[in-house]
C-alpha cells in the first residue's frame, strides 16, 4: 500500500504540474513553464518517494520498466490504478480551481492541456507524427529512467537525469500534441478536455506503451539488471 499512496501521490503532483501551469499561465509562457514544471515536480517525488515505490509516476514508465526486467508484472495492475486515480484527482482539483476564477467559465480553459492530433494537434501533425513523437520520446525516457536508476549509477543523480529529460521531451512534444509521454496525465486532460480529447485518447495511451516496451528491451541490452 506505501508504494501505491506513493505512486498515487507522484502522478498527483506531476499531473498538478501539467495542468495546474498549462491551465493558469498565458499560451506563450505556458511552452516553457509548463516543461520545466513537470520535470521539477517528477525530480522532487523522485526524491521524496523514488525509495518507496521507484518513482514511476507513469503507466508507460511502469509497463516499460516491467519490459526491461527492472519491475515485477504483477506489480503493474496496482500501479496503473494509482497512477490513475492521483491523476485524475489533481486534474478535477485544478479544472475546479481554474475553472472558479471571477468572471470565468469553465470553457474559458478550453481542452485543459489536453493531447491531441491532427486539428487538435498545437501544431496540427498528422496522427502518425504525433504516435511516433510519443513512441520515441516514451522509449527514451524509460532508457533513461533504467539506466539512471541502475545499481551501478549514482543514485542522487536519478531524480536530476530523469526529472531533466522528462522536462526536455515535453519542450519538445508541446508544440506536437501538447506533450503527452503519460497515459494517466493524458487521461486527466482527456476527462475535462471534451469530447475530440476523449475520441484521440486511445493513441495516448498506446503510442506511448509501445515505445515504453521498445525502450524497455533496448534497456536489458544497454543497461545491466540489477
Amino acid at each position: 500500500m506505501k508504494k501505491l499512496l506513493a505512486e498515487c501521490l507522484g502522478t498527483f503532483l506531476l499531473v498538478t504540474a501539467v495542468c495546474g501551469i498549462g491551465g493558469a499561465t498565458p499560451a506563450g509562457s505556458a511552452a516553457w513553464a509548463m516543461p520545466i514544471g513537470a520535470g521539477l515536480s517528477v525530480f522532487a517525488m523522485m526524491s521524496a518517494l523514488g525509495q518507496v515505490s521507484g518513482g514511476h509516476f507513469n503507466p508507460a514508465l511502469t509497463i516499460g520498466l516491467a519490459a526491461a526486467g527492472r519491475q515485477p508484472y504483477s506489480d503493474v495492475p496496482g500501479y496503473l490504478v494509482a497512477q490513475l486515480i492521483g491523476a485524475i484527482a489533481a486534474g478535477f482539483a485544478w479544472f475546479v480551481i481554474l475553472s472558479s476564477r471571477i468572471g470565468a467559465v469553465p470553457v474559458d480553459l478550453g481542452a485543459f492541456v489536453a493531447n491531441g492530433f491532427e486539428a487538435a494537434s498545437p501544431g496540427h501533425f498528422a496522427v502518425a507524427a504525433v504516435a511516433l513523437a510519443e513512441a520515441l520520446a516514451t522509449g527514451l525516457l524509460v532508457i533513461v529512467f533504467a539506466g539512471a536508476t541502475s545499481r551501478h549509477a549514482a543514485s542522487f543523480m536519478a531524480p536530476v537525469a530523469v526529472g531533466s529529460a522528462f522536462a526536455a521531451l515535453l519542450l519538445l512534444t508541446l508544440p506536437i500534441d501538447n506533450g503527452g509521454l503519460n497515459p494517466a496525465r493524458s487521461t486527466a486532460s482527456a476527462l475535462l478536455g471534451g469530447q475530440v480529447a476523449l475520441a484521440q485518447l486511445w493513441l495516448f495511451w498506446a503510442a506511448p506503451i509501445v515505445g515504453a516496451i521498445v525502450g524497455g528491451l533496448i534497456s536489458r541490452v544497454v543497461t545491466p539488471v540489477d
